[in-house]
């Protein structure tokens, strides 16, 4: 039986988006309020990130031990939650059998939170915790750092976070502006479930269903205005560490501002395949890794990050970095349809092999599974016509002192230049050219061989006990590998060193020519 999907509105509004998957050993629920950081009041920074870890505290029929928080690590599963910029989520991993049961404890804590003043004032010192911590946390300014680079949404210069001085002294006070928060976001019609396991569909659906008159209240608060970002100009953020070249995209496009398209971008960018990008980039030592980032800024507003890890000793390969990038993504809206339909295929499964909780935080805030390419080239062309910003992260320069969003930076304006051009050509993977014999060997090795039967036949090899591999050389061959298993995953194939229980195995596996 395959993977199905359904999705359904309750009476009481709330939106459901059930999967079921015969495959997954687990059963996950996630709820995304539409709701987030932005959403609080100027007078009170990090409202939203407070509520979020009140809510876990307790509420009016699983207190103490039953509370969601306590019950689910007790059953071997697994929680947290998230406040992003206009969206706030909550989730869990469980047994499949007890996923009703869970989610009970979910819909209650959400509904009907207690927000005690006792706890109130413990998460306080949490977040200030918390927020301590974040300021030396890389990914942390370099975020603040990027986004200070744009204008255009004016909750988004703002401190979130929070801490002790921001929530003040006044309890009583600060919990009527959590209750306000909560009755005026956390309604069902503003709020989405996704239910993920084993179970057939009906069972599902039967598990939602009991949600009908929790929680209440169908009223949908108006959204936050739409409002274009523009880009104010290039950073240079000093930040010990490593270092980054960033290239940020305001995507005010509705079809670019959808996410599902960007796994797509996400599988082509970071292909490690022979002429590919990220090959081509490694092999001329600008830079070692790429990363996209995305953070949702209203409904049809996004702000688009590719990330590189770039290589210190060499100043000029950043100008060169940025003209293959840009070369590479003019290239894009010429994959022909079957090469856009493989890499979605790649990416699809990629995200299957994940468990149910991590395949439901894609689907409700990060990068969903995607089945149409058809918008491909629009999307690609409003990315290029976007405004976009630099950020260069270098452990050391000049920089003067100042505060965004509540963190110390040492954040410089550069002036902005224009991209340079290149007319490096990629590669893209195509699936009717056939791989060329290698030369073998001519010497054969014996190797220890369990008989074949029906399951997918796999090399393992490994050192001698009396030679085994260190770990710098083992690190050396990974690197000059990737390329290699990048091109068998192309074709469902599987190579990876790995270091298991303290030796390092070497695995190959594919189909047979």
């Amino acid at each position: 039986m395959q993977r199905q999907t359904a999705s359904l509105r309750l009476a009481n509004g709330l939106r459901v988006n059930l999967v079921s998957d015969p495959g997954d050993s687990r059963a996950a629920a996630l709820m995304r309020i539409d709701a987030g950081s932005y959403h609080a009041a100027e007078d009170w920074p990090g409202l939203a990130h407070l509520l979020e870890h009140m809510l876990f505290r307790g509420s009016a029929r699983f207190p103490d031990r039953q509370r969601l928080m306590s019950w689910i690590p007790a059953q071997g599963g697994r929680l947290n939650a998230t406040t992003l910029a206009t969206q706030t989520a909550y989730f869990f991993e469980i047994d499949a059998p007890r996923l009703a049961d869970g989610l009970e404890r979910l819909m209650d804590m959400l509904s009907a939170p207690l927000l005690a003043i006792d706890a109130l004032a413990q998460e306080i010192g949490v977040i200030d915790a918390e927020y301590r911590l974040l300021c030396s946390d890389a990914a942390s300014l370099c975020l603040a750092a990027q986004q200070h680079a744009f204008s255009g949404i004016e909750a988004m210069h703002r401190f979130h976070v929070g801490h002790r001085e921001a929530f003040g002294d006044d309890m009583a006070a600060l919990r009527r502006a959590l209750r306000q928060f909560h009755t005026r976001y956390y309604q069902a019609g503003n709020m989405t479930l996704w239910l993920q396991g084993p179970q057939p569909l009906a069972a599902l659906r039967a598990i939602a269903e009991r949600l009908s008159a929790n929680p209440v209240g169908q009223t949908v608060p108006p959204p936050l205005p739409s409002m274009a970002l523009t880009a104010d100009g290039d950073r240079r953020l000093i930040l010990p560490g490593t270092p980054q070249l960033r290239f940020s995209f305001a995507l005010t496009h509705p079809q670019a501002s959808r996410r599902a398209w960007l796994r797509l971008l996400e599988c082509l960018l970071t292909d490690e395949a022979p002429g590919s990008l990220l090959a081509w980039l490694r092999a001329q030592e600008y830079c070692d890794d790429v990363q996209l980032l995305h953070q949702r800024c209203g409904s049809d507003c996004l702000l688009l990050t590719l990330a590189f890890v770039i290589n210190p000793d060499n100043a000029a390969g950043a100008e060169r970095l940025e003209a293959a990038l840009f070369a590479w993504l003019q290239q894009l809206p010429t994959l022909r349809r079957a090469q856009r339909e493989h890499y979605c295929q790649l990416a699809n499964q990629a995200l299957l092999q994940q468990p149910p909780l991590e395949q439901l935080r894609a689907a409700a805030c990060g990068l969903p599974l995607i089945s149409d390419v058809d918008d491909w080239p629009h999307c690609i062309a409003a990315l290029l016509a976007a405004p976009f910003s630099r950020l260069t992260v270098a452990a050391d320069g000049e920089a003067p002192t100042c505060s965004v969003q509540g963190f110390t930076l040492r954040l410089a304006t550069v002036a902005t230049q224009q991209p340079p051009t290149s007319t490096e050509r990629f590669g893209f993977f195509n699936g009717d050219l056939a791989i060329p014999s290698p030369t073998l060997p001519s010497r054969r090795v014996a190797l220890r061989h369990i008989q074949p039967g029906d399951v997918e036949p796999v090399l393992l090899l490994r050192p001698a006990p009396q030679t085994p591999l260190d770990d710098l050389t083992a690190y050396r061959l990974q690197s000059a590998l990737r390329p290699l298993a990048a091109e068998l995953a192309h074709r469902q194939g599987h190579l990876a060193l790995e270091r298991i229980d303290g030796v390092w195995l070497l695995q190959l596996a594919g189909d047979p020519p």
